[in-house]
């Protein structure tokens, strides 16, 4: 893992890079594959976000207040957390091989503290469960939330159908013994969150939670609701 992380922060182009400059440095790298004939995970979605960019005129940030965030009501989606909200960041904890937890991400040192330069479109985004919800259920609506329409209905259909050969073409979901057949749903990694890798902060009253690999609790005063994030 810190040898992916270090190639990942080189591809960035440092702890000031931009999607820019993760371009600047890919473009001259060839392609591990013909797109649509295999998956890997890798830099796609950050590309696409640099694409934004450009089509847009706007930060990847902006586009990403004043098209989704802004218009579905989802206030505490942002790449960084706001000094007078760290009171709701609660700490990042992963499992050890023996089972036991040890500390990812301390809010008071988070670096979610500050805005990042690297905008990335794969991961990086806080939030909260209630905003993560709205964003879900825009999805379901086909693209629109509560009379406000973000996405195309035939965007989020072409978002959730397989485009990889040999790949399952549906998902049966079972509740209390009845099967619904979703035709549109294809693997999980088809249809993304704006940005894969998401600290969750819930709503003002609530303390907030993240997690990289595991759910975290945090009590403060006068409420208990936690945040999580993935």
């Amino acid at each position: 893992m810190d040898r992916f992380l270090e190639a990942m922060a080189i591809v960035r182009g440092g702890p000031n890079g931009t999607l820019q400059t993760m371009v600047d440095n890919l473009a001259d790298k060839p392609l591990v594959f013909h797109p649509g004939t295999r998956w890997l995970y890798g830099l796609s979605t950050d590309l696409c976000g640099r694409l934004v960019e450009v089509i847009s005129g706007q930060s990847f940030d902006d586009y990403l207040h004043s098209t989704i965030f802004e218009p579905l009501q989802m206030r505490d989606t942002a790449f960084s957390v706001p000094d007078e909200e760290l009171h709701r960041f609660a700490a990042s904890y992963g499992r050890r091989r023996n089972k036991t937890l040890k500390l990812l991400d301390d809010p008071e040192r988070s670096t979610y503290r500050r805005q990042p330069s690297f905008l990335s479109g794969g991961g990086g985004l806080v939030s909260t469960t209630e905003d993560y919800l709205r964003f879900c259920r825009m999805l379901l609506g086909g693209g629109e939330l509560e009379g406000v329409r973000v996405l195309g209905r035939k965007t989020v259909e072409l978002m959730t159908i397989n485009h990889l050969p040999g790949m399952p073409s549906s998902t049966s979901l079972r509740c209390q013994g009845a099967t619904a057949r979703r035709d549109s749903m294809a693997s999980a990694s088809a249809s993304r969150w704006p940005s894969d890798l998401v600290k969750r902060r819930p709503r003002r009253s609530a303390p907030r939670a993240t997690s990289i690999g595991a759910a975290r609790r945090r009590r403060s005063s006068g409420s208990t609701r936690p945040k999580t994030s993935s």
